[in-house]
């Protein structure tokens, strides 16, 4: 019996409800991996090719001369100009958060999203086609002038999406708060992380971890989680969590069946998720923002229609815990005491560091730590991250794929002080040096301004590490994620009182 038949025909009996599978045999089919899908829409046209690329439509043409109907007389800065010339700081200032609040941060935009992007090889000939949107490199630049590109392959659109509609982009994981990172995004995923009840497990030097791989990289629902190994301790600890819940509710009802372990301690992990996303890292990191924007005039039923846009999520949900990164991070050993530490280029697929010393030290150093103020990016990012690599020019780049709007759009979105004027930002950004220069590298032109730069630039708001712009739209997207979740476990019949109260 194949894993589609143990679904189907397996009953999963509830008090109220039982679950009864379908007649129709649906053994031989496939399930369609998102490189079929990728690969179909490549085959049957459902991408449009980019126009391959003359001077009379492209960048080169508008540098030099006005065009006939005035259109593009602003051209907009590379994106690496703008994160080398804006982004860019070692300066540290740090925050009344750990650093732990930044990886918390990451670990749930895994959760929500995950774009593919196209074939990339031709990407490395820094030749912009139909999969490449590369940023260029100056020869001035200090850091990347021997380079003529930073590759950056195009997000993989829907099917049909780009031309009579605006182009949307794929999403790989499930966009609801869900613990999918840990438990994957479909049915057949499941089962490769899955033993009965539990969550596969190997015990390395008497600790237990998720499966581990040739490479010594942990196998979890996301094939993220190796990216930092600061990441990678949080799935090792969610794994465990769900164990031990299973392991408790495997005791108090002998008569459940591994499914209904397994589901139930699922829906109670997703709901811990949920718990310290809303209830702990908001009220820490946006506790204006909470307060101001998610809380306000909401109740839980009011917005049951909500669909979420995708290309702003995918294109926020990996950024913001990015701007806070620091560019060490210390171990502690039981008493708190420093015994080593690691660079963060250098906690990058670097697992092994975990499954060498356990995630003790190394969870101990990022709650001592202070985490950065999120208004400059440290050099570990901007020049040194995957070797040598951009990732704020890559983030900026993204932004411009995926279309978002640009900061002026985003202003008027947000009910912000109208601004026709760079000093007319001095509202939001207010060292008037910045704005000069803001001005000088965007032509002077407002709505040229990526949303990426502009909102990063903003002096936080009282109590919370963010500007009104993002604080806006970062609560606007998760009041909907909570609304538009009939799972979301505060609603009416998730779960009982007394539940949510232990």
């Amino acid at each position: 019996m194949d894993i589609d038949e143990i679904i189907l025909t397996r009953a999963l009996t509830k008090d109220d409800c039982i679950f009864i599978p379908t007649k129709e045999d649906v053994s031989k089919r496939r399930a369609l991996s998102v490189n079929d899908i990728r690969n179909m829409n490549l085959e049957l046209g459902c991408v449009k090719m980019s126009p391959q690329p003359e001077c009379n439509r492209n960048l080169c043409y508008h540098l030099r001369f006005r065009t006939f109907d005035g259109a593009k007389h602003g051209v907009r800065p590379t994106a690496r100009e703008a994160s080398r010339l804006m982004l860019s700081s070692s300066a540290q200032v740090t925050t009344k958060s750990n650093a732990l609040m930044m990886q918390w941060g990451q670990f749930i935009s895994h959760d929500m999203a995950k774009t593919t992007t196209l074939n990339n090889q031709e990407c490395a000939s820094c030749v912009n086609g139909q999969h490449c949107f590369n940023v260029f490199i100056s020869r001035r630049d200090p850091t990347f002038g021997q380079f003529q590109c930073l590759p950056v392959a195009r997000s993989t659109p829907l099917c049909g999406s780009g031309q009579s509609s605006p182009r949307e982009q794929f999403n790989e994981n499930t966009a609801f708060i869900d613990a999918s990172n840990i438990y994957g995004s479909s049915e057949r995923d499941q089962f490769i992380f899955r033993q009965g009840a539990f969550l596969k497990t190997n015990i390395i030097r008497n600790r237990v971890f998720p499966p581990v791989d040739n490479s010594q990289n942990i196998i979890t629902g996301d094939d993220r989680s190796n990216l930092f190994v600061a990441l990678a301790a949080l799935h090792v600890l969610f794994v465990r969590q769900h164990n031990r819940l299973a392991v408790t509710l495997q005791k108090l009802n002998e008569h459940w069946d591994h499914d209904r372990v397994f589901q139930e301690t699922r829906k109670i992990m997703g709901a811990i998720v949920q718990h310290i996303t809303y209830k702990v890292f908001f009220i820490i990191c946006y506790y204006f923002t909470f307060y101001q924007f998610l809380l306000k005039g909401t109740t839980v039923m009011l917005i049951r229609q909500l669909q979420t846009n995708s290309r702003v999520l995918m294109y926020m949900r990996a950024n913001k815990s990015l701007f806070v990164l620091q560019e060490f991070y210390p171990f502690l050993n039981e008493k708190w005491q420093q015994v080593g530490g690691i660079e963060f280029n250098d906690g990058m697929f670097k697992t092994a560091h975990i499954l060498t010393n356990g995630i003790d030290p190394l969870l101990r150093g990022m709650i001592s730590l202070p985490a950065k103020m999120p208004q400059r990016i440290t050099p570990a990012v901007t020049e040194r991250i995957f070797g040598n690599s951009d990732l704020a020019a890559v983030n900026i780049q993204r932004g411009r794929d995926h279309g978002i709007p640009g900061y002026a759009a985003w202003r008027k979105f947000c009910k912000l002080p109208s601004a026709s004027t760079f000093d007319d930002l001095n509202t939001t950004i207010h060292n008037s040096i910045v704005r000069s220069n803001l001005k000088l590298l965007y032509g002077g032109r407002l709505e040229n301004i990526d949303m990426y730069v502009g909102s990063l630039l903003e002096d936080p708001l009282e109590d919370a590490l963010i500007g009104p712009t993002l604080a806006c739209i970062i609560s606007d997207q998760f009041k909907r994620l909570r609304d538009g979740d009939r799972f979301y476990y505060e609603n009416e019949e998730i779960f009982t009182k007394s539940q949510l109260h232990e």
